[in-house]
């Protein structure tokens, strides 16, 4: 009879080619030198998206570009994003204690079996009702199917402008008049916006100027649209939302794509910010002159860009949610949780 090889492979690496004829196994357990190896290139990646560590990132609050990342999407330690996870699902071979302090949000994670291999669970640590319902939320807007707007042309840094509004960015200079400023706003049907935390920056005067003016908090599921500069840029949020249940590296990809649109914004922007360019990329921070017919045809194009990037990242992201969601009854967010499990790793400083 005709031998089949076995080949034990975890989950992350069940879409690898195998040899024709052997058998695949299954193992929800990493082995601890596939995951200390992608904790590493998880760790490469992140420096190289931001050009320098995470920490000395956060503190260049002039850069435009990586301020928008640190302080407008407060309420993380900008070290954190070095660490890693392999997302729900996958348990990990244990390592020495300087490889689990590169884990992800180390209070979700227990040891079990007689191998002490960590566990990651979002029942281990109990999770508020408010995070729970969080969560919803987060799912509903990321399975948000509304029609594209492709032709709000990143307008709204220019509402925030309008009749010499003072300046979000104030340490950088204008590369249009306010006069310019204020004749693109008041240009009939001009205004757009569905991103509700882009509307409500809006220069008083300007909101009333919207085509959409019942944008909200609560309403968000029945406005966002993958079109949106700003609603791709979000995917980074509710990626540092969802992890540690996910794999650190789609936090990456979506840090990826919020890079990359938030430096349309900055071109389509009122403001001058070729100074910020970096000299390996060229003109990667020209204008894109949207108060031109030129101009909001090359928006347009970039933003399609955005869109091809963004559209696998935020499904991936919808789908952790219903994981997540499905791991974490309404029975187990009250009561007490003892799945017979070691203490959990200390937690991440």
């Amino acid at each position: 009879m005709r031998q089949t090889a076995t080949k034990v492979v975890s989950l992350a690496a069940l879409a690898t080619t195998t040899t024709p004829g052997t058998r695949v196994v299954l193992s929800l357990t990493m082995p601890l030198g596939e995951w200390r190896g992608r904790a590493k290139r998880h760790r490469e990646r992140v420096v190289e998206l931001l050009g320098c560590e995470p920490e000395e990132a956060a503190k260049r609050r002039t850069d435009p570009k990586l301020n928008f990342i640190f302080q407008y999407y407060y309420g993380f330690k900008a070290k954190h994003l070095l660490h890693w996870s392999p997302g729900l699902g996958v348990d990990l071979e244990p390592g020495t204690d300087d490889d689990e302090r590169l884990l992800a949000k180390r209070t979700f994670w227990r040891r079990s079996g007689s191998d002490g291999r960590l566990t990651l669970d979002p029942c281990y640590y109990r999770l508020k009702p408010s995070h729970v319902e969080a969560l919803r939320s987060t799912r509903a807007i990321l399975r948000a199917t509304n029609r594209e707007v492709w032709n709000c042309y990143g307008l709204h840094e220019w509402a925030m402008l309008y009749r010499s509004a003072p300046k979000k960015q104030d340490h950088l200079e204008l590369r249009v008049s306010q006069k310019t400023i204020d004749d693109v706003v008041e240009a009939p049907g001009a205004l757009r916006c569905t991103h509700f935390d882009a509307f409500r920056f809006f220069d008083d005067a300007a909101k009333p100027l919207n085509l959409h003016r019942d944008l909200g908090r609560d309403r968000q599921p029945f406005k966002e649209q993958r079109a949106c500069v700003h609603y791709n840029m979000d995917l980074f949020k509710y990626a540092l939302r969802l992890m540690p249940f996910i794999e650190a590296e789609l936090l990456a990809d979506a840090l990826s794509v919020a890079l990359q649109a938030r430096t349309l914004d900055l071109r389509a922007s009122p403001y001058d910010v070729r100074a910020w360019a970096d000299p390996s990329e060229g003109g990667a921070m020209d204008p894109v002159p949207v108060e031109t017919p030129a101009g909001r045809k090359l928006y347009t194009d970039l933003q399609a860009d955005i869109v091809t990037q963004a559209d696998p990242v935020r499904r991936r992201l919808a789908s952790a949610c219903d994981a997540i969601l499905a791991s974490i009854d309404s029975d187990s967010i009250d009561r007490s949780i003892d799945r017979g499990g070691k203490p959990a790793l200390a937690s991440s400083s």
